[in-house]
């Protein structure tokens, strides 16, 4: 951001935003003040034809009225436009006493209380909200002569498919943390409670070995949900694993028969004859050397 945008940026709190409306401002206030000019000379001439008998009394009271309520308004649109003026010129100083200040800081290794003091006029820290799910807390800053000052925004393209489901797993994430701090915080202090009563004396030795076998066969049965727990998941990677080989090899073994069908076609009605026949032939060969290898087998084994 330049600085002819971060002064055009400070206008935007004002009434007037743009030098061409300031501009206009400053026409509508000039040709007011010569209308209120003319409006004088109307009633005087109005007030010398009501005294010479050339206008009668009613039509001077309608017209002069009339003439009064327009001088009114235009005083009433000047102090607005003027308010509206001033206001402008006023940010417009403001901001360029800041740049002042900005420039005198261009280069700083470390930020000390003096350039905080000239800079910063106060900080607002809002309540932490949770209602969202999510920790959101609002702070505003406010710099000296420009006030609460944001800086535009960058336009943020919309998320894609996978921001939206890595976004949604996050949260669904976050949920489940919030639910196990939850039920951490429920044990914690019932063992707390628990143990008040225990000093105290307001429970038994009987109750006090129940409530430790409970404990124990509770914590026995967390070991062992974790533990089966850590045993899924290594079956899944291994059998996510198992399946990506098993895939691959499929994949490999389509490429290779689609190549050989691609082949196949471009082949002449001669050709492919001897391709079947070589095919039947090598398939021949194989289930005779299978059948011989599996008949010495059993020859062997008897």
């Amino acid at each position: 951001m330049n600085e002819a945008e971060f002064v055009e940026k400070i206008r935007e709190s004002s009434t007037v935003k743009q030098a061409e409306t300031a501009k206009s401002h400053k026409k509508q206030l000039t040709a007011n003040d010569r209308r209120f000019i003319e409006l004088d000379r109307l009633f005087q001439k109005v007030y010398e034809d009501n005294a010479n008998g050339k206008l009668s009394d009613e039509r001077y009271n309608q017209l002069s009225t009339a003439y009064e309520q327009e001088q009114l308004d235009l005083k009433k649109q000047n102090t607005r436009l003027q308010s509206e003026l001033d206001t402008y010129n006023d940010d417009s100083q403001k901001a360029d006493h800041f740049i002042e200040i900005v420039r005198r800081y261009t280069d700083f290794e470390e930020l000390t209380t003096p350039m905080l003091n000239e800079f910063v006029e106060k900080v607002i820290v809002s309540e932490a909200d949770k209602s969202s799910g999510e920790r959101i807390q609002l702070v505003e800053i406010y710099l000296n002569l420009i006030g609460n000052f944001e800086l535009p925004q960058e336009a943020v393209p919309p998320p894609t498919a996978d921001e939206l489901e890595a976004e949604e797993k996050l949260r669904q994430k976050r949920a489940r943390q919030r639910e196990a701090n939850k039920r951490w915080y429920a044990k914690k202090t019932a063992e707390y409670r628990w143990q008040q009563a225990v000093d105290a004396g307001e429970v038994s030795q009987e109750e006090i070995n129940a409530y430790n076998q409970a404990k124990l066969e509770q914590e026995q049965a967390e070991i062992a949900h974790r533990e089966q727990r850590e045993a899924d998941k290594r079956e899944y990677k291994r059998q996510w694993a198992a399946n990506k080989r098993e895939q691959e090899r499929g994949d490999k073994g389509k490429s290779a028969r689609a190549l050989r069908q691609d082949e196949f076609k471009l082949m002449t009605l001669e050709q492919q004859k001897e391709e079947k026949k070589k095919t039947k032939n090598d398939w021949q060969r194989r289930y005779r050397a299978n059948k011989k290898a599996e008949e010495s087998t059993i020859k062997e084994a008897v």
